[in-house]
Protein backbone atom coordinates (compact mmCIF):
# COMPACT_ATOMS: atom_id res chain seq x y z
CA UNK A 1 0.00 0.00 0.00
CA UNK A 2 2.70 2.22 0.94
CA UNK A 3 5.34 2.89 -2.00
CA UNK A 4 8.71 3.82 0.20
CA UNK A 5 10.36 4.90 -3.65
CA UNK A 6 7.04 7.97 -3.76
CA UNK A 7 7.94 8.80 -0.10
CA UNK A 8 11.59 8.70 -0.23
CA UNK A 9 11.67 11.15 -3.60
CA UNK A 10 9.10 13.17 -2.29
CA UNK A 11 11.79 13.80 1.25
CA UNK A 12 14.46 13.88 -1.49
CA UNK A 13 12.54 16.83 -3.34
CA UNK A 14 11.91 18.50 0.23
CA UNK A 15 14.75 18.62 0.92
CA UNK A 16 16.42 19.89 -2.21
CA UNK A 17 13.87 22.75 -1.78
CA UNK A 18 14.73 23.73 1.68
CA UNK A 19 18.28 23.82 0.59
CA UNK A 20 17.77 26.00 -1.89
CA UNK A 21 18.56 29.70 -1.83
CA UNK A 22 16.16 32.55 -1.55
CA UNK A 23 13.89 33.01 -4.44
CA UNK A 24 14.82 36.57 -6.14
CA UNK A 25 13.25 39.40 -5.29
CA UNK A 26 10.06 40.35 -6.69
CA UNK A 27 10.94 43.87 -9.19
CA UNK A 28 10.32 46.74 -7.12
CA UNK A 29 7.78 49.42 -7.96
CA UNK A 30 10.05 51.40 -10.21
CA UNK A 31 11.01 48.67 -12.29
CA UNK A 32 6.63 48.12 -12.81
CA UNK A 33 5.99 51.00 -13.64
CA UNK A 34 8.58 52.30 -15.46
CA UNK A 35 6.55 51.14 -18.76
CA UNK A 36 3.99 53.38 -17.74
CA UNK A 37 5.82 56.30 -17.08
CA UNK A 38 7.42 55.59 -20.77
CA UNK A 39 4.65 55.53 -22.09
CA UNK A 40 3.34 58.82 -20.39
CA UNK A 41 6.29 60.83 -21.62
CA UNK A 42 6.22 59.65 -25.04
CA UNK A 43 2.20 61.04 -25.51
CA UNK A 44 3.38 64.14 -23.95
CA UNK A 45 6.15 64.22 -26.59
CA UNK A 46 3.10 63.83 -29.33
CA UNK A 47 0.91 65.77 -28.04
CA UNK A 48 2.78 68.89 -26.98
CA UNK A 49 2.88 70.28 -30.44
CA UNK A 50 -0.77 69.77 -31.64
CA UNK A 51 -1.52 72.03 -28.45
CA UNK A 52 1.16 74.36 -29.59
CA UNK A 53 -0.51 74.89 -32.86
CA UNK A 54 -4.17 75.01 -31.53
CA UNK A 55 -2.69 77.65 -29.55
CA UNK A 56 -1.20 79.35 -32.42
CA UNK A 57 -4.53 78.92 -34.75
CA UNK A 58 -6.93 80.44 -31.89
CA UNK A 59 -4.44 83.66 -31.53
CA UNK A 60 -4.41 83.85 -35.57
CA UNK A 61 -8.45 82.95 -35.48
CA UNK A 62 -8.81 86.24 -32.23
CA UNK A 63 -6.07 88.82 -34.54
CA UNK A 64 -7.85 88.91 -38.07
CA UNK A 65 -9.01 92.23 -39.23
CA UNK A 66 -9.70 93.85 -42.16
CA UNK A 67 -7.18 94.46 -44.79
CA UNK A 68 -5.25 91.59 -43.56
CA UNK A 69 -3.27 89.71 -46.19
CA UNK A 70 -3.99 86.17 -45.54
CA UNK A 71 -2.88 82.40 -46.93
CA UNK A 72 -5.79 79.57 -46.11
CA UNK A 73 -5.32 76.13 -45.79
CA UNK A 74 -6.14 75.50 -49.91
CA UNK A 75 -3.51 77.90 -51.03
CA UNK A 76 -5.43 80.79 -51.57
CA UNK A 77 -3.78 83.92 -51.34
CA UNK A 78 -5.98 86.99 -50.07
CA UNK A 79 -7.23 90.06 -48.22
CA UNK A 80 -9.12 89.78 -45.60
CA UNK A 81 -13.06 92.58 -46.16
CA UNK A 82 -14.56 91.40 -43.31
CA UNK A 83 -14.60 89.69 -40.33
CA UNK A 84 -17.63 88.10 -38.88
CA UNK A 85 -16.82 86.65 -35.32
CA UNK A 86 -19.95 85.53 -34.17
CA UNK A 87 -20.25 82.86 -37.20
CA UNK A 88 -16.68 82.03 -37.19
CA UNK A 89 -16.12 83.27 -40.62
CA UNK A 90 -14.32 86.21 -43.12
CA UNK A 91 -15.18 87.46 -46.28
CA UNK A 92 -11.80 87.54 -48.71
CA UNK A 93 -10.73 89.78 -51.04
CA UNK A 94 -9.05 87.28 -53.59
CA UNK A 95 -9.45 89.50 -56.80
CA UNK A 96 -10.61 93.00 -57.69
CA UNK A 97 -14.27 91.56 -58.57
CA UNK A 98 -13.81 88.32 -56.43
CA UNK A 99 -14.56 87.74 -52.76
CA UNK A 100 -14.80 84.73 -51.33
CA UNK A 101 -16.66 83.58 -47.43
CA UNK A 102 -14.61 81.16 -45.98
CA UNK A 103 -14.17 80.00 -41.92
CA UNK A 104 -11.76 81.02 -39.87
CA UNK A 105 -10.46 77.88 -39.05
CA UNK A 106 -9.53 77.51 -43.00
CA UNK A 107 -7.06 80.73 -42.54
CA UNK A 108 -3.27 79.21 -42.48
CA UNK A 109 -1.44 82.48 -42.04
CA UNK A 110 -2.20 86.07 -41.59
CA UNK A 111 -0.23 89.44 -41.82
CA UNK A 112 -0.92 92.53 -42.69
CA UNK A 113 -1.11 94.03 -46.11
CA UNK A 114 1.31 96.57 -46.08
CA UNK A 115 3.98 93.91 -45.33
CA UNK A 116 3.10 91.72 -47.80
CA UNK A 117 3.10 95.04 -50.68
CA UNK A 118 6.50 95.57 -49.48
CA UNK A 119 7.47 92.24 -49.94
CA UNK A 120 5.99 92.10 -53.63
CA UNK A 121 7.34 95.43 -54.35
CA UNK A 122 10.84 94.09 -53.75
CA UNK A 123 10.70 90.70 -55.33
CA UNK A 124 9.48 92.42 -58.64
CA UNK A 125 12.34 94.27 -58.59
Amino acid sequence: MFNLAWFSTFLLLAEEAANKPNAPEPPNLLMWMFPFLAIMILFQFMFSPQKKEQKRVEQLKSSLKKNDSIVTAGGILGTIVQVHTERDEATVKVDENTRLRMKLGSIYAAGSATDSDKKSDTESK
